[in-house]
């Protein structure tokens, strides 16, 4: 199951996640614009504390065609992938992207 939140007070609702999940499955590109750029501070715990799981998306060139008509970034794209392919529940906040899932 992927998830992708808005990165808007994400630390004041990441608990929410790991109450609701026992475990959360994020793309890489989703840690790289959370993580790796600094948005959320509250990320290295979540996955350090192993609940919040990276794992690597192959996008098909036809979705990512998909995706860049519906005006999305790479992380949401992947987060919609990953789901699709995994028979996974998307948590995801942008209106483009709930509307290509």
């Amino acid at each position: 199951m992927g998830s992708h939140f808005s990165y808007t007070n994400l630390s004041d609702r990441l608990h929410l996640l790991k109450d609701l999940y026992r475990e959360v499955v994020i793309p890489r590109e989703v840690k790289i614009e959370a993580l790796d750029l600094g948005l959320e501070k509250d990320f290295p715990d979540a996955i350090n504390e192993g609940w919040i799981k990276v794992e690597e998306m192959k996008l098909t060139q036809e979705f990512t065609g998909m995706a860049q008509i519906a005006g999305l970034r790479i992380a949401e794209a992947s987060v919609i992938c990953y789901s699709y392919k995994n028979e996974g529940t998307a948590l995801i906040d942008e209106d483009s992207a709930r509307t290509l899932a």
